[in-house]
């Protein structure tokens, strides 16, 4: 009897079908994607917070440099709608700005951001958008806060 050799061996995949690469990927964990703060984010909002998570690699929290045009780019959007966008992070406390950037003639520096999920400088993670609840006045809010007929 002869075995034949599996399609998959060689590209990667191990003889159990995982994958031999640890590659770079973006992770939202159930809990995050469950809190009020994420159900209030816009369409804008949740993506800008995918592309906070995707340069960040695991050591280089409070480094995440961010600026509003390269946000714009990666978002295909106007820089101020990208600059809405990191505010509104902010406001839900998933991001927080570390250090303050400048746009003149000597410095062009972005702002550099900690996401609240990851612990930073040793200290342990605030996830500051746990604690965040919606305006009692906020109609638009409460409405998506409410699980739809599937959940």
């Amino acid at each position: 009897m002869v075995k034949k050799k599996s399609p998959r061996r060689g590209l990667g995949i191990d003889s159990k079908g995982r994958s031999k690469e640890d590659k770079k990927h973006v992770r939202l964990n159930r809990w995050l994607l469950e809190s009020p703060a994420y159900y209030s984010l816009s369409h804008l909002g949740r993506s800008a917070l995918v592309e906070m998570y995707y340069i960040y690699n695991g050591s280089n929290n409070g480094e995440l440099f961010m600026s509003v045009r390269a946000l714009g780019v990666r978002l295909d959007c106007h820089k101020d709608t990208a600059n809405k966008a990191l505010k509104e992070l902010e406001e839900k406390g998933f991001i927080r700005a570390n250090e303050h950037g400048s746009f003149d003639q000597k410095q062009n520096l972005a702002t550099t951001y900690i996401l609240t999920e990851y612990s930073y400088r040793e200290a342990q993670p605030m996830k500051e958008f746990l604690r965040w609840q919606p305006d009692k006045s906020d109609d638009q809010a409460a409405k998506k806060l409410k699980p739809g007929p599937n959940d």
